[in-house]
């Protein structure tokens, strides 16, 4: 990272030039807690619409909690947006 600070440009046999003289900048940031949480994703593919955790596919009997029931139900309005994806993307959906 200090080299990036002092990066002023190439020579003309193309090698970095730094400045050492230049300030180093002063970062400032907040932190945060980082909430617990779940991942769950809709997937449009080749065999229709499923649902998925981080690391696995769901099904009704494993579930990532009630995501796959829950999205279940609103398979018309997912293909609607599927479709809509399809034509923007210009592929078949």
């Amino acid at each position: 990272m200090h080299n990036k600070a002092h990066f002023v440009g190439l020579d003309s046999a193309g090698e970095p030039i730094y400045d050492n003289r230049r300030p180093v900048p002063a970062l400032r940031f907040r932190g945060s807690v980082k909430l617990h949480g779940s991942n769950a994703a809709v997937v449009f593919g080749p065999n229709g619409i499923g649902f998925q955790s981080r690391e696995r596919l769901l099904t009704l009997e494993d579930d990532n909690f009630g995501f796959h029931a829950h999205m279940s139900g609103h398979m018309d309005e997912l293909r609607r947006i599927a479709g809509l994806i399809a034509t923007q993307a210009q592929v078949s959906p």
